[in-house]
């Protein structure tokens, strides 16, 4: 057996599908620094996406309205079949009981704590309304002295003891992912795992052998599988036909890989090497370029008339 590249498969370095390359926002409202936004899981098993927002910042006198002013991603992820869901994550309420003026705007809150209280939380008569006027704020927080500077020195909204909440509102986040390139695609193919009810995009992890691949699928569970249809009608080996009704593995331990030819026909690839040796079927309109366990050259990108076959892929 002449093993396929690695580069084709998603192997331990997160090649299927893409990552993230930026996030997109739409309106978002009123959340104070500590909010943060997490990203769905990668649906093959790839690492999960994660980002860093900002928030337009309070100000001394003209508080900040909390819409989102950046994101910026840390680490883009892999794995991405379609861009994730992002959410947005507030801080906990924080309650606490008596304060101190130290001058004007400047508090200090239960003698000192500053633990979980982020600039542009509201303080007591404002939190949690939905019409936020303009409420009392936290300005800025300072961990090393304890005192909390809020946007106007109204002890009356800020009586003990003191709720402070953040109350974003709205906005929506999308995940624009990088866009494919050749050697980031890799082999696409439909495997039926123990734990799963039927077969499910997959990526390949590595190859074991001349038919029997290593899986993680879009339901992330991971299993040792087999290339069917293999041209007998034995043990995990249904026949071309009964593959091609189905449109992929007909039970658990088995993974079929589609092939497209430049006319739009389509195999089944029943083993996979260098060379690809194909029977017509696959799941749109059986193909006649090729005979019958032909050997022939594949590709990730456009097929060439009579010469090789497009493998699905993972782009």
């Amino acid at each position: 057996m002449r093993p396929i590249e690695k580069k084709y498969f998603k192997g331990d370095t997160g090649e299927g599908g893409e990552g993230v390359s930026s996030v997109t926002v739409n309106g978002a409202n009123s959340y104070s620094a500590g909010t943060t936004i997490s990203f769905a899981a990668s649906p093959i098993g790839g690492d999960t996406a994660t980002a860093t927002i900002a928030f337009v910042a309070a100000a001394d006198g003209a508080p900040g309205n909390g819409n989102v002013s950046s994101v910026t991603v840390t680490s883009a992820g892999s794995g991405y079949l379609s861009a994730p869901a992002i959410t947005f994550n507030k801080p906990a309420n924080v309650v606490v009981d008596g304060f101190t003026q130290i001058a004007g705007k400047v508090f200090k809150f239960s003698s000192g704590v500053t633990a979980g209280i982020y600039a542009g939380m509201v303080a007591n008569a404002f939190f949690g309304t939905t019409t936020l006027g303009n409420p009392t704020r936290v300005v800025s927080v300072d961990v090393a002295s304890g005192n909390i500077t809020m946007s106007t020195a109204n002890t009356a909204a800020i009586s003990s003891p003191i709720s402070f909440g953040d109350v974003g509102r709205l906005g929506a986040l999308t995940a624009v992912l990088n866009s494919p390139s050749v050697s980031a695609n890799t082999i696409a193919a439909n495997a039926w795992t123990t734990s799963a009810s039927k077969g499910l995009t997959s990526d390949i992890n590595k190859q074991e052998g001349s038919r029997v691949y290593y899986v993680v699928n879009s339901a992330d569970s991971n299993d040792r599988v087999r290339l069917v249809p293999t041209g007998t009608n034995g043990v995990n080996s249904p026949t071309i036909a009964a593959v091609t009704a189905a449109g992929g593995p007909v039970a658990a331990g088995q993974m079929t890989i589609n092939a497209t030819d430049s006319a739009g026909g389509t195999y089944w690839v029943v083993k996979l090497e260098h060379a690809a040796i194909i029977v017509s079927g696959g799941t749109g309109t059986p193909g006649t370029q090729f005979a019958d366990y032909s050997a022939v050259q594949w590709t990730l990108g456009t097929p060439t008339v009579n010469v090789s076959v497009q493998l699905d892929n993972n782009a």
